[in-house]
């Protein structure tokens, strides 16, 4: 399990959204990335206080120059492996409060590597001028692929 001491106190846990909502939690520590899982009776008692919260919540850790760690835990109490959404929320939150001390950044997302699903996203973010730019992309493992039949 977390423990306070393994979020931030520096950047504010917060419920951000670009078209599907995320909750984004900083973390301090690559070790404190690892310990994240969902309990789902704690997830139900946490909606009871936070209803608005039923979405995906995003932990994150930088761990290099324009790298971070992070892994997505859907409201299924799954884990997510590579979540454009996600990181497009995440881009908006990261701009807005400057982490990169700038309003037009690009950075790498290492995700899904704690389940053993390792993807790769390229990340870049603008704020200029009231003008939002949000590009996320990169790589990830196949599992499966197909075709509509209408």
């Amino acid at each position: 399990h977390l423990e306070p001491e393994d979020i931030r106190d520096d950047y504010p846990v917060l419920h951000v959204s670009t078209g599907l909502p995320t909750v984004a939690v900083p973390l301090r520590s690559r070790e404190a990335l690892k310990k994240v899982h969902t309990d789902p009776d704690l997830f139900r008692a946490y909606l009871k206080q936070y209803p608005n919260h039923f979405c995906t919540h995003f932990f994150f850790v930088e761990t290099g120059d324009r790298l971070l760690e992070a892994r997505c835990m859907s409201e299924d109490y799954r884990e997510d492996p590579a979540t454009g959404s996600a990181n497009g929320d995440l881009a908006g939150y990261l701009i807005e409060y400057r982490w990169f001390d700038s309003d037009d950044a690009s950075w790498t997302v290492i995700q899904g590597e704690d389940m053993g699903r390792k993807s790769v996203l390229q990340v870049h973010a603008s704020h200029i001028h009231d003008e939002w730019t949000i590009e996320v992309g990169g790589k990830c493992h196949l599992i499966a692929s197909g075709e509509w039949d209408i």
